[in-house]
């Protein structure tokens, strides 16, 4: 097991969901490793085990690396899609329908049969 595996991350690169990548991340030193031994070429991260990162955080140091706020949901779009996606829902459950977007379709199930 080389140094990329032992920091969490897969020897091809690095794509992760924000959850996982926080997650992982808990291996900061390990990451700052890697990264100063070039096994990887750097990073661009939006998720940080404390955030805000703390001003004396090692991945501030790097020139490897491109730290940016977690601000997928801060657009103007993204509100009016997803307020129109809750509303057609609404809608749809008014009319007795599935709605499109359930996160636990298990409980929906349960709650509403058939």
């Amino acid at each position: 097991m080389g140094p990329v595996e032992i920091a969490g991350f897969g020897a091809n690169g690095m794509t992760m969901p924000g959850t996982e990548l926080r997650r992982r991340i808990r291996f900061v030193e390990r990451l700052v490793l890697v990264l100063k031994g070039g096994v990887i070429a750097g990073a661009a991260l939006d998720v940080y085990p404390v955030e805000p990162l703390p001003a004396d955080s090692p991945l501030r140091t790097l020139d490897k690396v491109v730290l940016s706020p977690h601000l997928a949901g801060a657009s103007t779009d993204v509100v009016r899609h997803h307020s129109r996606q809750i509303v057609d829902d609404l809608l749809r459950l008014e009319r007795g329908e599935r709605p499109l977007h359930v996160a636990n379709p298990e409980v929906f199930a349960s709650t509403f049969p058939g």
